[in-house]
């Protein structure tokens, strides 16, 4: 684990998004951490391992984890609106264009509870959510398009403007 890192994410999400957009193809692995009730919204979480992790009412809206791994993981009540999980589409003007390659890829989330998250308006383009858990979650206008969701949970879940296109 890189500890630097791993600090900059837990104590300062701004310094943290500055380090890794300099930073973005250094392999992290955060493997195994907890991150409940953490605020880190609007984090540049991209190209992170994150098996196994805890997220339990984490404030995670705006984050990015484009390209992660997140397997395993328990996101039980977090915050998420508006999360990219899928390819980033590059709207923020200090994420350079050479990176573009690097973050056109969806992340793996296979085996992961968001039982009872708020996730409206989040982007699951092109991301491997198989067998994951959704009950009770709010998907409200979240797009799932070319995303395998293989045996996933959706059971009492708000799908309200929810988009399933080209599951895999």
């Amino acid at each position: 684990m890189n500890n630097f890192a791993f600090d900059l994410l837990i104590n300062d999400i701004f310094q943290f998004n500055e380090w890794r957009i300099k930073n973005a193809t250094v392999k992290l692995d955060f493997s195994n951490c907890s991150f409940d009730d953490q605020n880190l919204s609007e984090g540049y979480l991209f190209g992170i391992a994150f098996y196994n992790c805890s997220f339990r009412n984490a404030n995670l809206r705006e984050s990015v984890f484009t390209n992660s791994i997140a397997d395993h993981s328990d996101f039980y009540k977090a915050e998420m609106q508006y999360v990219v999980f899928g390819p980033l589409e590059i709207y923020r003007d200090d994420i350079p264009d050479d990176l573009r390659d690097y973050l056109y890829a969806g992340a793996s989330l296979k085996n992961c509870s968001f039982k009872s998250t708020n996730l409206a308006y989040s982007n699951f383009r092109d991301t491997n959510i198989e067998n994951a858990d959704f009950s009770f979650a709010n998907l409200e206008g979240a797009e799932f398009i070319d995303t395998n969701y293989r045996l996933a949970d959706f059971s009492s879940a708000d799908k309200s403007e929810a988009i399933f296109d080209r599951g895999r």
